[in-house]
C-alpha cells in the first residue's frame, strides 16, 4: 500500500470514458512482474497469460506505472549526502 498510494492519485489511472481501468495494485504488480522477469524470461505474451488480460493491456499497465513512478522519481528516489571521506575516493 505505501507504493501504491502515491501512484493511485496520478490522472494517467483515470479517464472520462465508461471502461474502467485495472485497479493501479493490478497494474503494478503486472508491471513488476515484467521487471522481475527482464529479458527473455517473460515475455508480453506471458506476462498476458498470467493475469489474465491481452498484450496490450500488459503494455499500457507498463507504460502508465513508468510514467508515474517517474513523475514521482524526486519523491521516492532520494541519495545520502557523502561524507568528507567519501569525497576525498
Amino acid at each position: 500500500d505505501n507504493f501504491v498510494n502515491p501512484l493511485e492519485g496520478h490522472k494517467i489511472f483515470y479517464n472520462q470514458f465508461n471502461n474502467s481501468q485495472l485497479p493501479v495494485s493490478i497494474q503494478l504488480s503486472i508491471f513488476l512482474n515484467g521487471i522481475k522477469h527482464y529479458g527473455n524470461a517473460a515475455t508480453m505474451e506471458d506476462l498476458a497469460d498470467l493475469a489474465g488480460v491481452s498484450i496490450g493491456t500488459v503494455y499500457n499497465c507498463i507504460k502508465q506505472v513508468v510514467i508515474t513512478i517517474l513523475k514521482h522519481h524526486n519523491d521516492i528516489i532520494h541519495f545520502y549526502s557523502l561524507d568528507q571521506e567519501d569525497l576525498k575516493e
